[in-house]
């Protein structure tokens, strides 16, 4: 039988430099158990049919030029709608208060690729 897969999302922040925007608690206490990287665009545009929140979300350019072209209600439910499913984690690459805002209030952990050419969708 295989086993599952693990790890800890204290060994992620430090292989691959991530800075820390919110923690619900200490990183050595959370898990990933996907290996899979996963960026949410058809959620963010209302479709969730094949949504996996075991994924590391990942939000990019695409991603934010998208929600950018919401109007601010649409930007909140777009929002909204990711974080309700719980992910374990989402990376974001620019910012947006309305992530960090909806990131506490779901107790999701929110951190920024900060170091160029880190690999993390290459992994």
């Amino acid at each position: 039988m295989a086993s599952k897969y693990s790890v800890s999302l204290e060994k992620i922040i430090n292989e691959f430099g991530f800075e820390t925007i919110y923690l619900p608690c200490d990183a050595s206490e959370l898990s990933i158990t996907s290996q899979e990287v996963s960026r949410p665009g058809l959620l963010l545009a209302g479709n969730d049919k094949y949504f996996d929140p075991a994924r590391v979300q990942y939000l990019g350019f695409a991603e934010f030029e998208y929600v950018k072209s919401l109007d601010k209600e649409q930007q909140l439910e777009c929002i909204e709608r990711l974080f309700s499913k719980q992910p374990s984690v989402v990376i974001i690459t620019r910012s947006l208060i309305s992530i960090l805002r909806m990131s506490t209030i779901r107790c999701v952990p929110l951190f920024s690729k900060v170091r160029q050419g880190s690999g993390i969708m290459m992994r």
